[in-house]
């Protein structure tokens, strides 16, 4: 049944002339300063290769977000700008992003830049090739070895191939990729931004990882992009 429903999915995606492909969600970390030259990376990243949109949830992120998802949002027409009003919590900011986008596929990169929008396109070939997949997340590969949070990483996957029961609490090294009719089915919990594959994995469906470098930050302003005033 999981298969089916992400066959159903990518079937769907290849036939249809409008709906975009991929929904580039952004919902937790967004500072004043940042979502601009995430933004303009995303869309030069995708715009060649696919249709897809961009949500952004102002989870009462602080001073001058709003002023800049505003600014953002008449600049590229991919935008989705939605606004909590008060804070909700990371989850919450989640839940209402898929809710909002019409793609098939979610992606989710943090508003700090700490995912590199250049990562995207591997995860969602990977992704469409293999039917029985429902998420795909990246992991960084040599280059991060060393560090203390990637020898945990990889300690909990050997755990949950060998535990299933065990849950993964522990966030993956780059963006995530999945299909929204899988997340929602899913529970709403608030701590599922951060269990969202060992959440899935417990309902049926399977997860993959995806090689990438070790962490390349998007946050640096490309070179001769105009930015919202302020900034």
């Amino acid at each position: 049944m999981r298969t089916l429903i992400a066959a159903t999915a990518r079937r769907f995606t290849s036939v249809s002339s409008a709906r975009p492909h991929l929904a580039v969600v952004i919902a937790h970390g967004c500072e004043a300063g940042d979502l601009t030259s995430l933004v303009d990376a995303t869309v030069r990243i995708l715009r060649p290769r696919m249709r897809f949109e961009i949500v952004i949830v102002d989870d009462a992120c602080g001073p001058g977000v709003a002023e800049e998802l505003a600014w953002i949002a008449a600049t590229y027409k991919q935008v989705m700008p939605v606004s909590h009003g008060s804070k909700h919590g990371e989850s919450a900011a989640l839940c209402t992003a898929v809710r909002v986008a019409t793609a098939p596929v979610i992606a989710i990169l943090d508003g700090r830049g700490s995912h590199d929008p250049a990562d995207l396109p591997a995860l969602y070939a990977r992704l469409d090739l293999c039917p029985s997949l429902s998420m795909v997340e990246g992991v960084a590969t040599a280059a991060d070895a060393s560090s203390i949070n990637h020898r945990m990483r990889r300690a909990w996957r050997w755990l949950h191939r060998h535990l299933p029961g065990i849950e993964w609490p522990l966030d993956g090294d780059g963006p995530v990729m999945f299909y929204r009719s899988a997340f929602l089915r899913l529970p709403v919990r608030d701590d599922m931004h951060s269990r969202l594959a060992s959440m899935l994995r417990g309902h049926g469906y399977d997860t993959d990882s995806v090689a990438i470098a070790a962490h390349r930050c998007a946050r640096q302003t490309p070179s001769g992009m105009v930015g919202p005033p302020g900034h």
